[in-house]
């Protein structure tokens, strides 16, 4: 079970990257749909599963109980070394290097983009993501639970800036 439970968070964890790489790949006016593709391969995959144990349970009882239950394992080998091809061939998406070569990138972004990081940080322009400008006397106060008007937000300066 414990296993399992790896993999399903594994498989989640793939599945929010493949889905962040398709949407830095793709035209802006397409994003959404190439954004979709991904959870569309978990479907076709689910839809293959079935069809594959399907054609197995064509087997006499015997043969399937025996070795046949173990095919789709052994294919799924096939499947990994395809994915591990394709991760050797992947390069990075041109918006990653657009923002590593402006110096943009955090070594460790989960340690510097929290709000507990945020609040602990002595510069308070630390903060890596948007936020609210300080109202002005033109400006209405926002309520407490909606979020601020995007023309309100800031851009966290860089490093050395």
């Amino acid at each position: 079970m414990i296993l399992r439970l790896a993999q399903g968070f594994g498989a989640g964890a793939e599945q929010a990257g493949s889905t962040v790489l398709m949407a830095e790949y793709a035209p802006v006016k397409r994003r959404g749909f190439f954004s979709a593709l991904p959870f569309v391969g978990i479907q076709a995959g689910t839809l293959l599963a079935g069809l594959a144990f399907s054609a197995l349970t064509l087997l006499p009882e015997e043969q399937f109980l025996s070795w046949g239950w173990r095919l789709p394992f052994l294919a799924s080998v096939v499947l990994i070394l395809v994915a591990l091809w394709i991760r050797a061939k992947l390069e990075e998406t041109p918006t990653f290097v657009h923002l590593e070569k402006r110096e943009q990138t955090a070594e460790r972004p989960r340690a510097t983009s929290s709000p507990r990081a945020c609040r602990a940080s002595s510069p308070a322009s630390a903060c890596a993501w948007p936020r609210t400008a300080a109202p002005t006397s033109s400006s209405p106060s926002p309520s407490p639970s909606s979020p601020p008007p995007r023309s309100a937000w800031t851009a966290a300066p860089s490093p050395g800036a």
